[in-house]
């Protein structure tokens, strides 16, 4: 995805709005901050945020996306572990 923010001194990470060509009426973006060094689940903050439009306004779908920012936060914490593994050998 395109990134609009990517502040590695702060460890924040967010998104463009996410389309899909399927749907118009809907957008998504992701924000992910880093709060610890440590590979643990509360070093990372995920966040999926979506929109739907609706009479030319965009408005929070009100729903939670807890399992997709869940699966987020461990692929990052597995790939920062594998990425650290990597670059000690």
């Amino acid at each position: 995805y395109n990134l609009k923010i990517a502040d590695a001194t702060g460890g924040y990470i967010q998104t463009e709005w996410i389309y899909d060509k399927s749907d118009l009426e809907k957008r998504c973006m992701i924000k992910i901050q880093i709060l610890s060094a440590d590979f643990i689940s509360t070093g990372v903050k995920s966040n999926f945020i979506c929109e739907r439009k609706s009479q030319e306004i965009w408005q929070s779908d009100g729903m939670q996306y807890l399992k997709e920012e869940k699966m987020l936060t461990l692929k990052i914490l597995e790939l920062s572990q594998k990425y650290s593994s990597t670059a000690l050998d």
